[in-house]
């Protein structure tokens, strides 16, 4: 095969049967659609193009610099894609998950921003959400950026439905199963558009990530009704059913999938993986014999960092207990939880070291009265690292909307620390109008701030 230009190998990917000795599911034939071989390295290769085909010469033309919110596969892409063009990017973003993805982002030339939102979800309150950024930024200069919107543009499932979609059914013909992970929700929208036309019976099982984890790629359910809520492209209807995956069980299949069928594909592919074996645990297998798809997202490389947070075992690096992204809570937490409503009380009378682990500029903006601001990437490599706070000190730790700090305060308490958690973060603070908050009209501001 020869290609003019790295575009043309955008697509066409091959599809691989996973051994029924590896799925153990009766009567169903099982595809892997191999999208980690793309010639960036994911599916997102499709839905950037699909993004950019229509408008990719005329922002060439113009001068105009490609806007979007991610932190991962889209971005890259985008990147590689703009690069052959002569276009600029900003890449706008949550705090980096995988160190690797930023890391080849800086390799390509890309010109990068993170910030820190309150949540994950898509939030029009947070001066800080990317895309309350980038919706600010076009609205001040239009001619200056084109603004991709892998969330909300139709342009992103309907590249799925043309190419993705019509390859699955071009190979397989009649797909009773789709499995797909759920991110910017293009992909499984418009794959399924397409297999419904051959068999409207179609189950599609969309695949979430567990509350208080990450399977990078992959957004909570609470994600993906936020973005409902904000007219993004998630669809809920669209779904048959929905199967929620824990980190450890998408480990553990991408690690079965790298293993036992040679397919080295990332964390996402591993929860798609996850998600077979669940829905038919709790639907039974299939009466007679059917075929059921998922995709194989990305490759493993850019996720190393991750998996050897998660298992560090496999590279022979020994820890001492769990590590702060292997810990899971176990059991009832709410004695850790200090309610907005108590806080004050809770304050005078136990005298905690207050941390706050949102980002300097969250503090500043709205500030926790009396505690130290230390930006969560930093607060993980102390707690890491040691011991770092006086072992007799109670800690009460902040965050945004109490996620974060309740599993920060249970991993400090395998460490001896008497810790608590702040609920519902700052958010639930404001609710309670409690003294100790004090925004833009309560007056005080925190001790200090450790920048990271």
């Amino acid at each position: 095969m020869l290609a003019k230009n790295i575009i043309e190998l955008i697509g066409n990917t091959p599809m691989l049967l996973i051994p029924k000795e590896v799925h153990g599911i009766a009567n169903l034939e099982l595809w892997a659609k191999l999208e980690h071989l793309n010639p960036f390295g994911s599916l997102k290769d499709r839905t950037a193009w699909g993004l950019l085909r229509e408008d990719i010469e005329s922002i060439a033309h113009d001068k105009k610099t490609i806007i979007e919110a991610s932190s991962g596969n889209t971005a890259k892409a985008l990147q590689c894609i703009a690069n052959t063009y002569g276009v600029s990017t900003r890449i706008i973003s949550s705090l980096y998950k995988v160190s690797e993805h930023k890391e080849i982002l800086q390799l390509l030339g890309g010109n990068l921003e993170e910030v820190e939102s309150a949540s994950d979800c898509f939030d029009a309150e947070d001066p800080d959400d990317p895309y309350y950024l980038i919706k600010e930024l076009v609205e001040e200069d239009p001619n200056a950026f084109y603004r991709a919107g892998q969330f909300d543009r139709s342009e992103n499932w309907k590249i799925h439905y043309e190419t993705t979609g019509a390859e699955i059914a071009r190979d397989l013909k009649h797909v009773d199963y789709l499995f797909a992970g759920l991110g910017s929700t293009g992909s499984s929208y418009g794959i399924q558009r397409a297999l419904q036309e051959a068999n409207p019976d179609l189950n599609c099982v969309g695949v979430a990530c567990a509350k208080n984890e990450t399977i990078p790629g992959i957004m909570k359910k609470e994600e993906l009704e936020s973005a409902a809520a904000a007219s993004m492209l998630f669809d809920s209807s669209a779904y048959d059913a929905l199967e929620e995956v824990t980190e450890a069980s998408a480990l553990e299949d991408t690690l079965t999938l790298v293993k036992q069928v040679g397919l080295l594909a990332g964390p996402s592919t591993g929860a798609n993986l996850s998600a077979v074996r669940a829905f038919f645990a709790k639907e039974g297998a299939p009466t007679k014999p059917a075929k059921a798809v998922f995709l194989a997202c990305d490759r493993i490389e850019p996720y190393l960092s991750y998996v050897k947070q998660r298992a560090p075992e496999i590279f022979s690096s020994k820890t001492e207990g769990p590590t702060i992204t292997a810990y899971r809570e176990e059991g009832d937490t709410s004695p850790w939880a200090v309610a907005g409503r108590d806080f004050s009380t809770f304050v005078q009378k136990y005298d905690p070291l207050i941390i706050d682990t949102r980002s300097a500029k969250a503090a500043q903006l709205v500030p926790c009265k009396g505690a130290v601001n230390i930006p969560l990437p930093l607060f993980e490599k102390l707690v890491s690292s040691g011991k770092p706070f006086p072992i007799e000190k109670d800690l009460l730790i902040v965050c945004a909307i109490g996620e974060k700090s309740i599993h920060l305060a249970g991993y400090l308490r395998t460490k001896g620390y008497k810790a608590f958690s702040l609920e519902k973060g700052i958010r639930g603070l404001k609710m309670a109008r409690s003294g100790f908050f004090s925004g833009a009209s309560f007056g005080s501001s925190p001790k200090r701030s450790i920048a990271a």
